[in-house]
C-alpha cells in the first residue's frame, strides 16, 4: 500500500501532538519537505531517477534550452565506471544524431572551464554547463540532435494525495520532529534523534544495497564497487 503525505501530515499532527509541540501542521510539512530535499539532493534513490528520452532538441547554431520541468540535478558523476576501473565521468546525458547508432556521452564542465574553452565554430556537441533553469551546449551544434538521459527528478511540494517516494517514508516523520524537538531543547530530543538515525541508516542501506548489486552485475571485478 502507498504511502502518500496525508498520512505524513496525520503522523506529524498525532506524533507533534503528544510531545506537545505547539507547531502548525503546515509548518512541520513544509520542514518535512525540505528534509526530503536534503536527502534527494544527497543520494541517486531510484525513486526520484528520471529516464527521458527527449530532453532537448536542438536547433542549428542555437547553444541553450530550456530544461525539462522534472529536472531537479545531474547525477551524481564518477570518475571511474566503478572502484579501479578507469573511464570518464558520466552526467548521465547523452546525445543522439538520428543515425541510428549509440548515442554519445555529453561531458559536464563547471561554468567558468566551459566559458573559457568554448568553441566558437559550430559541430557536434560534446560538452554542457548549466545556467539557472537552461542547459548549454559546446560546441553549438551543426544540426539537428537529440537529448536524452537519466537525471534526478525536481521534489514537488507537498501534494496531500501525492505518494512518497522513499522506501522508509516514515524517516521524514522521524527527521522532522527531531529538527523540531533539537531546535526547541526538549528532552525527547536525543530518543527522536536515536529514531531518525536508525530509519535513515536503513534508507542509505537499501539504497547502496541496489547499487552494489547494479555495479556488481554490470562490472564483476574484484575489490569494492563505488
Amino acid at each position: 500500500m502507498s504511502f502518500i503525505w496525508a498520512d505524513v501530515a496525520d503522523l506529524l499532527e498525532g506524533r507533534s501532538r503528544r510531545l506537545k509541540l505547539e507547531d502548525d501542521i503546515a509548518d512541520l510539512l513544509m520542514a518535512a519537505y525540505g528534509i526530503l530535499q536534503e536527502i534527494v539532493d544527497t543520494y541517486d534513490l531510484a525513486a526520484y531517477t528520471c529516464f527521458n528520452e527527449s530532453i532537448f532538441t536542438t536547433v542549428a547554431d542555437e547553444r541553450t534550452y530550456a530544461l525539462p520541468d522534472t529536472f531537479g540535478r545531474l547525477l551524481h558523476a564518477h570518475d571511474e565506471l566503478a572502484a579501479n576501473v578507469p573511464g570518464k565521468g558520466q552526467s548521465g546525458l547523452l546525445l543522439d544524431d538520428g543515425g541510428g547508432g549509440t548515442p554519445t556521452d555529453l561531458l559536464y564542465e563547471e561554468p567558468i572551464i566551459f566559458r573559457r574553452e568554448r568553441h566558437l565554430t559550430s559541430g557536434t556537441p560534446a560538452t554542457f554547463t548549466l545556467s539557472q533553469r537552461t542547459l548549454v551546449l559546446d560546441p553549438a551544434p551543426d544540426a539537428v540532435y537529440t537529448g536524452l538521459g537519466v537525471y534526478i527528478a525536481r521534489v514537488e511540494r507537498p501534494d496531500l494525495d501525492a505518494d512518497v517516494l522513499l522506501d522508509e517514508p516514515t524517516v521524514l516523520v522521524a527527521r522532522t520532529l527531531a529538527q523540531v524537538a533539537g531546535d526547541r531543547g526538549l528532552p525527547q530530543a536525543q530518543q527522536l534523534q536515536l529514531e531518525s538515525d536508525r530509519l535513515m541508516s536503513a534508507l542509505v542501506n537499501n539504497h547502496h544495497r541496489a547499487k552494489q548489486k547494479f555495479f556488481s552485475s554490470r562490472w564483476p571485478i574484484r575489490g569494492s564497487i563505488r
